[in-house]
């Protein structure tokens, strides 16, 4: 038996995942493999975030360059004014969906940090519960050897 699960997909790179990372569980490793396609997506969304502020900024220098070499009417300042505002206001908007995504990708990070503390130490209580079984075997045989002589 090699102690995978029967439901555990078995495709060929969760089965090597499965056998390089013995100590840990399928739900462990299928916890982590969630983890990070939420971890690419949040910095996918980040990313996209950015360059949306990127382009709006730049879009208004281009505007601003451009509406400094036209003349000027009252409509034209009343429009620019309206649109100016509505463009730091979608700023101010990627700004924020901005933070809000790296501010889920650090309680994300956060979340796999405890949950590779909680596996370190699941793993040191287990090689101390060997250790304490091999003493016990080894006091077992020992008596078992004396009972015999005797």
């Amino acid at each position: 038996s090699s102690g995978i699960n029967a439901e555990w997909p078995l495709r060929p790179g969760l089965i090597k995942l499965r056998q390089s990372l013995p100590f840990k569980t399928e739900a462990q490793i299928q916890n982590q493999i969630k983890w990070y396609r939420k971890y690419g997506s949040l910095e996918k969304a980040k990313k996209a975030a950015l360059e949306e502020w990127r382009k709006a900024k730049n879009a208004r220098l281009v505007r601003n360059k451009q509406n400094n070499d036209d003349s000027f009417t009252l409509a034209k300042i009343k429009s620019q004014k309206k649109s100016l505002v509505e463009k730091e206001r979608q700023e101010r908007l990627a700004h924020l969906n901005a933070y809000k995504a790296q501010k889920e990708l650090e309680r994300v990070m956060a979340e796999e940090e405890d949950l590779k503390l909680k596996i370190i130490e699941e793993e040191r209580k287990a090689k101390r519960q060997e250790y304490i079984m091999k003493q016990k075997r080894k006091k077992y045989r020992l008596r078992l050897c004396v009972d015999t002589t005797a």
